[in-house]
């Protein structure tokens, strides 16, 4: 599963029924979108996303070797980073289009 560490209290707000104003909830789905946007990538290339993890020798080197390879920025790379190989594997590329576009 696509970890959101971050915002996740936010988001459990939201869904009981919370309210909050327009711009939180406005930066949270950017947030989303731009997580997604880093797994859709990874997820396009993960053999090489795979390679470049067992390269790094640590784990500051891997988000800055996946930051600079995908083009992506250090949060994305440090949530991907985040979630189990397993769980990147398992993720399909077109959940993930959907997702975005329905943001």
């Amino acid at each position: 599963m696509i970890k959101t560490i971050s915002y996740r209290p936010i988001v459990i707000d939201f869904l009981l029924g919370r309210e909050y104003d327009e711009g939180i909830i406005s930066h949270y789905k950017s947030m989303i979108i731009d997580e997604l946007m880093g797994f859709e990538i990874v997820v396009q290339n993960v053999d090489r996303f795979i390679k470049l993890v067992k390269k790094s020798k640590t784990k500051d080197d891997a988000k800055e070797s996946v930051s600079r390879t995908f083009n992506l920025s250090l949060h994305q790379a440090e949530i991907i980073l985040a979630t189990k190989i397993s769980d990147i594997a398992k993720l399909n590329l077109q959940i993930i289009r959907n997702a975005i576009k329905s943001l």
